[in-house]
């Protein structure tokens, strides 16, 4: 879902990847910001949680190998909300559709260690059909083993807003975003900074689009990474 740019001469050209069960759309006002800040956009609209993180990593590395062949020397970047943060890293991680030519990469919200609330809901025969395999196997079995590679710009927001489906559980450890806990978001060897945005709202904040472009600038956010 290849989106108009406001600079269609940028060098550097940044992949949206949305998170669980949503559609490529809702990155749009994130996009929107990201090129205001001088980058080209596009989402890249991953729908099948039918199939694990790995698999959908390569049907992303298709279409970078396609920008590439499109724009040899075009810098590629990638900011993955959620679900789509892991999915960065494991496109990183894929010995078999190495991808050296892409940058930064920045995360959302995504929950690297693990996930409190696909926990609970896995337990429940009720709502376990609801994670799928990208959930399943991508959270809760087989994360992407991040080892903090060198030489590899990884930076990682996470919120602390508290509004979202945390509401209707009560011991989900605090702080949070509403879904995810900020501890659940911390990355080996990225840099890590919280912002007072829940879960969803990190999508259309400002604040958020602000420091992302930071980082896809110079490698590291303009506040103090948190300890």
């Amino acid at each position: 879902m290849p989106l108009p740019n406001l600079n269609t001469e940028t060098e550097e050209i940044v992949i949206l990847l949305h998170g669980y069960g949503m559609l490529g759309i809702v990155m749009a006002p994130l996009a929107w910001r990201l090129r205001r800040c001088g980058f080209a956009t596009e989402i890249f609209p991953w729908h099948d949680i039918r199939a694990t993180l790995r698999e959908n990593a390569a049907a992303l590395n298709d279409r970078i190998a396609k920008l590439r062949t499109e724009s040899p020397a075009r810098k590629i970047h990638l900011v993955g909300h959620s679900l789509g943060g892991l999915l960065a890293l494991q496109l990183r991680l894929l010995a078999d559709h190495p991808n050296p030519n892409t940058e930064c990469t920045v995360l959302l919200g995504s929950s690297y260690h693990g996930s409190y609330v696909a926990t609970t809901f896995s337990r429940h025969r009720l709502t376990r059909w609801l994670l799928g395999k990208s959930v399943t196997q991508g959270i809760l079995q087989h994360r992407p083993e991040w080892n903090g590679k060198t030489g590899v710009d990884v930076g990682v927001i996470a919120g602390c807003g508290k509004i979202g489906m945390g509401l209707f559980l009560p011991n989900l450890p605090r702080p949070h975003d509403g879904l995810i806990t900020v501890e659940e978001t911390r990355v080996p060897g990225a840099e890590h900074i919280v912002l007072k945005v829940s879960h969803t709202a990190m999508l259309i904040s400002g604040e958020v689009a602000r420091q992302t472009c930071e980082f896809l600038r110079n490698g590291r956010f303009s506040l103090i990474p948190d300890a």
